[in-house]
């Protein structure tokens, strides 16, 4: 009967800690965005959150769900100092990918193409953005 308590709790903890062989690609490669962030698109006027990707190979689509965030501490209204911080959350699909090796080259590093996609979509939004938040701004 320990024997047998045993195998099962080993089992339970495998099944526990097991986790999706594309949940755990998906996951990397969100990491990579993340790093690549810090030397092109979080250089400006935004940081940026990456939540979630999800990718269907057989519709050859990745959805990529991120935040921009922005705070500035020194807005001045009526010679009033006042923080103002707004998070506008956004998604992109992300075309033409069919497989985990047109995002990634060797498990390492994001292949170029979809470097490209993802630059793309996040230029295209933050300018939606800007124009956004300088409305809110402008009336804050």
């Amino acid at each position: 009967m320990l024997k047998l308590s045993l195998i099962l709790c080993i089992l339970l903890s495998f099944n526990t800690f097991a986790q999706n062989p594309q949940e755990k690609l998906e996951e990397t490669t969100l990491q990579y965005i993340d790093d690549i962030c810090g030397d092109s698109w979080c250089e400006g006027d935004f940081d940026y959150s990456f939540s979630n990707l999800k990718c269907n190979f057989k519709k050859k689509t990745c959805e990529l769900d991120f935040t921009f965030i922005y705070a500035d501490e020194n807005i001045d209204s009526d010679k009033a100092q006042y923080q103002f911080k707004a998070e506008f959350n956004r998604n992109c699909t992300l075309k033409n990918i069919s497989k985990y090796k047109m995002i990634s080259k060797k498990y390492q590093d994001l292949n170029q193409e979809f470097y490209e996609k993802v630059n793309d979509c996040i230029s295209e939004k933050e300018s939606d953005v800007q124009d956004l938040l300088s409305t809110l701004i402008k009336n804050y």
